[in-house]
């Protein structure tokens, strides 16, 4: 029995320059709060008990 597949269309949809540097900021942003909360919990263990990195 012969399998009949429709063809796939790709459609490249371009992102509004304004729309995309806003989502990066928000991003970057979301990004270093993640980093000083994870600062925090490290010297907040660091105080408690040494700290080994590895690397």
């Amino acid at each position: 029995m012969k399998r009949k597949t429709d063809p796939v269309q790709f459609v490249w949809v371009q992102n509004k320059p304004e729309n995309h540097s806003k989502k990066l900021k928000e991003s970057l942003e979301a990004k270093e709060r993640v980093i000083q909360v994870l600062m925090k919990l490290a010297l907040t263990e660091q105080q408690e008990k040494p700290v080994h990195l590895l690397g």
